[in-house]
């Protein structure tokens, strides 16, 4: 759960680094966070927080640039263990000799506008993808796609940067909100599967939080699309996924840029776009002179862009004498050859090299490799080296009793920190449904997934019941639409059929039936308009009616796959996502004898997961277990029911091993979510379920919840 600004942050933290760059630098800065930098040796600088201790709700970066040169650079870290030696190398090409001619580009801006990008965030999308817009070259092309739950391009190809198309590009993103969920892969695969056009370069800027738990469908996806397009990361906001974009930008073969502030954003647009505008340095190879070919990582080495190093670790017996580095730019041959005569003794470099192994060994599992044999050898590497991964860990087990005998010990929810930026409200998708305009070309819907969603992140307390302000509204807007949608209808029929009777039966009552009228020259404009909010009011009527039942339509029809998933769970299956672009699983199976009713159960109570199932609320005991098991629905579709229980009615909640307990109901209550709470420390296993009130409301929303309590039998 996140903890509302309102309630104040949590967690304070200090950052205390040595920094050792191994060559006189021209700045240290960091663009997050005030800092207090202090000498601490030749060309060795003690960096800490200037304000001591701060919350911890936005990453910390810090940056540092080496003296300008025109010569190349490398640098050479070593450290020895176990009689082998392990190297850390920078080499950082001259740009002398890089120039080439200016070559025209297609480029693609992939902006994610769903809810998780709200605030501070969202701002800074639209003003890096304005700046880069007016950054474009004439003779380059370009598009933009859109994604939150579903993805739209706003041209249907790319179109030429001309000033028109530039100016309906820059109207059309300002008016981008952020709102929905995050369908990312559809939207890069989008843009990876365009043609490429000989003679031009084809360039992917992708601008995201990276807030996303399907990491490893969008890797592959973007090994297989990559082709010879190169894809270019941004990350955007206090706290985006730096693991997501770094790896997407590794297999796209470009670079990754941060931006966390909007103050920050035309100097790293111009910066990105400064090695946009320059050649890509290609076909990379480092060849070892003086020694046997060590392991060496990366494998395959990455192209390199305008003021971008080369980073390499190594394993040999000895330190090379020398390296070559060779490529090619602009089509032409490049060699740079250095001597390492110079080398700086560190520790941790051989941590670094078995980090970048392990980082190796878990990609290869991308390409088909065996499990097994990658698990041992991540095993042998991490116990070896130390290292925390994905299969080895170091745990202190502290046996001294902490409390006094006998006393029991408590389950509390502890709330982190939202990140700086954020907006609470957008994440409990309590934003309105807007559609947007793509100037003169398209349109589309951004839904927020929407007020038909129950948000249930947040706490305000650290301690005692979790919130009910948490558990946002359990309703969709489905009977809203409904009886709105009759009513156009309705209306529509009226007047079309009063029309329709007063013109043949009683010509002399209104002035449109009087002879004056037929005389009138507007008769045609007018006939046109009467039959203009005839017909809107009638398709409204439909559409609206559409959407009320596409709702509950839905729900039944993610029934099946539910079922489907939850098979599989009790077959034995970790996490199976009933549907492949699914971002939930199931986890349990409710039932309720007396009234008929079986539902499955879905991780996690977002809105997006209710809309398709009852939601289990992260922070409480899982289904089947003990203590309090929360479960949140919507009054409308699936926690219909809750109207119907009565105390003593039994309900049988099974957990993901198979076994069930039975629950019998205890009280029922409607309680205002901005002052209750739910217990979470309970005695006997308890299961409370949780949805919005009145049941007959057309309104969603609303501080009122229905909760009923039942306790386990016997």
């Amino acid at each position: 759960p996140l903890r509302p600004e309102e309630a104040g942050y949590a967690n304070p933290v200090n950052v205390r680094i040595h920094l050792h760059p191994g060559a006189p630098t021209e700045r240290i800065e960091s663009l997050s966070h005030r800092i207090a930098v202090r000498p601490a040796g030749k060309h060795s600088r003690e960096i800490e927080l200037a304000a001591g201790m701060e919350p911890a709700r936005k990453d910390f970066v810090l940056e540092w640039r080496l003296e300008a040169s025109h010569e190349p650079r490398s640098l050479v870290f070593t450290e020895r263990v176990d009689g082998e030696t392990y190297v850390l190398l920078h080499v950082l090409p001259p740009t002398g000799g890089m120039e080439a001619g200016v070559v025209p580009r297609d480029l693609l801006f992939v902006l994610d506008t769903s809810g998780s990008m709200s605030g501070a965030s969202i701002q800074q999308a639209k003003e890096a993808v304005s700046l880069a817009l007016a950054l474009l070259r004439r003779n380059d092309r370009f598009n933009i796609i859109q994604f939150n739950d579903e993805s739209s391009r706003l041209f249907p190809s790319l179109v030429p940067a001309t000033g028109e198309r530039i100016r309906q590009a820059r109207k059309a993103v300002a008016s981008l909100e952020a709102e929905g969920g995050t369908e990312m892969v559809p939207a890069l695969s989008a843009a990876l599967s365009g043609e490429e056009t000989p003679g031009r370069l084809r360039q992917v800027v992708f601008l995201t939080d990276g807030a996303v738990e399907n990491e490893t469908e969008l890797f592959e996806m973007i090994l297989q699309k990559i082709g010879n397009t190169r894809l270019f990361p941004v990350g955007i906001g206090s706290a985006p996924n730096g693991f997501l974009l770094r790896k997407a930008a590794e297999r796209g073969r470009g670079c990754f840029t941060f931006i966390g502030e909007v103050s920050e954003v035309r100097h790293r647009m111009e910066a990105l776009f400064e090695k946009l505008s320059h050649p890509v340095l290609t076909g990379l190879e480092l060849t070892q002179h003086g020694v046997d070919q060590g392991e060496m990582f990366p494998r395959v080495l990455p192209d390199l862009y305008l003021d971008q190093p080369l980073v390499v670790t190594m394993r040999a017996n000895s330190l090379p004498e020398a390296v070559t580095l060779t490529g090619r730019v602009g089509g032409r041959p490049w060699t740079f050859h250095e001597a390492l005569s110079q080398e700086h003794p560190v520790p941790g470099v051989a941590s670094i090299w078995a980090r970048s192994k392990i980082a190796a060994l878990s990609d290869s599992l991308l390409e088909s490799a065996d499990p097994d044999l990658i698990r041992k050898d991540i095993i042998q590497v991490g116990l070896a080296h130390q290292l925390v991964s994905k299969y080895t860990s170091f745990v202190a087990v502290d046996v001294t009793p902490s409390g006094s005998e006998g006393a029991r010990s408590h389950q509390r929810v502890i709330p982190a920190n939202i990140p700086e930026g954020w907006e609470f409200a957008k994440l409990l998708d309590e934003a309105p449904v807007r559609k947007v305009r793509w100037g003169r070309v398209d349109c589309f819907l951004t839904p927020s997934g929407g007020p038909e969603s129950c948000g249930l992140l947040g706490d305000t307390e650290s301690v005692g019941p979790y919130p009910l302000l948490s558990v946002g509204q359990g309703a969709t807007p489905g009977p809203l639409y409904l009886f709105v949608g009759a009513l156009l209808l309705g209306a529509g029929s009226w007047f079309c059929f009063f029309s329709r009777f007063y013109s043949l039966r009683r010509p002399d009552v209104l002035f449109l039936c009087s002879q004056a009228w037929k005389r009138d020259r507007n008769r045609r404009r007018i006939e046109r308009l009467k039959l203009v909010l005839v017909g809107g009011t009638l398709i409204a009527g439909a559409l609206f009616l559409a959407r009320g039942l596409y709702i509950p339509f839905k729900a039944a029809f993610a029934d099946a796959l539910l079922r489907s998933s939850w098979a599989r769970t009790l077959g034995g299956e970790e996490q199976v996502r009933p549907w492949p672009s699914a971002d939930t699983h199931t986890v349990g199976r409710l039932r309720v004898p007396r009234l008929g009713i079986d539902r499955i159960v879905l991780a996690g109570a977002t809105g997006r997961t209710l809309a398709f199932g009852p939601g289990h609320l992260d922070g409480t005991a899982a289904p089947g277990d003990a203590g309090n098991t929360v479960l949140c629905g919507h009054r409308d579709t699936h926690f219909r029911f809750l109207a119907d229980l009565e105390p003593g009615d039994r309900i049988s909640m099974e957990g993901r091993d198979g076994r069930a307990r039975c629950y019998v109901v205890r009280d029922r209550s409607i309680v205002d979510h901005r002052r209750a709470g739910i217990e979470l420390d309970v005695e006997d296993p308890t299961l409370t379920l949780v949805t919005c009130y009145p049941f007959d409301a057309l309104v969603p929303g609303g501080p009122d919840r229905f909760v009923v309590r039942a306790v386990e039998e016997g």
